[in-house]
């Protein structure tokens, strides 16, 4: 990465738009602290992913270093190639970040009378279902560091056949996705 703004993100959606008020709306319904329409399983997504990267992405790239004919240099290179490539996402996703400025939900619902869109209303004691992050919203960080990790891992398996990827949360009580 040349700089930390080499892959910047244009802005964030418009605070007037439809596709703004739709998500500002699915959050505030399923986001809430003790939303009844989210599901037990949207519950537990919600959970897992509350853990905090890269932590959680480390062991999919074990996933393929465990894979039967590779020797340690090659899981070295791998795993030191996944760790700079995901140091470069979250220097750019928090480039991004400060740059867009973009606020939270709760910020963003508790004040749904000042976006000057008349599908958001405001909610001022609305309170998300896990605490909010002390930075920006967008981009997501989440998003990009996973997205990275693909890339890294496509680069390494090639056409070959790819082995089940899995990892655990510590945020979700051990669950492990794959």
């Amino acid at each position: 990465m040349a700089s930390p703004d080499q892959f910047r993100p244009g802005p964030p959606p418009r605070l007037d738009t439809e596709i703004w008020a739709r998500d500002y709306n699915e959050i505030k319904i399923l986001g809430a602290k003790n939303s009844a329409s989210r599901t037990a399983e949207q519950t537990e997504i919600a959970r897992f992913w509350e853990a905090r990267v890269p932590t959680i992405y480390f062991p999919v790239v074990r996933s393929v270093a465990d894979q039967p004919g590779r020797d340690v240099t090659r899981n070295a290179r791998l795993l030191a190639v996944a760790g700079q490539a995901m140091d470069d996402a979250l220097i750019a996703v928090f480039d991004a970040k400060y740059t867009h400025n973009f606020w939270r939900p709760i910020t963003a619902i508790r004040n749904g009378d000042l976006d000057g869109n008349s599908a958001t209303e405001r909610d001022a004691s609305w309170l998300p279902f896990i605490d909010t992050p002390m930075h920006p919203k967008y981009p997501c960080a989440h998003c990009i560091v996973a997205a990275t990790l693909g890339a890294v891992l496509k680069a390494e398996i090639g056409d070959g056949p790819t082995p089940k990827l899995s990892t655990s949360s510590p945020t979700a009580a051990g669950a492990v996705r794959s």
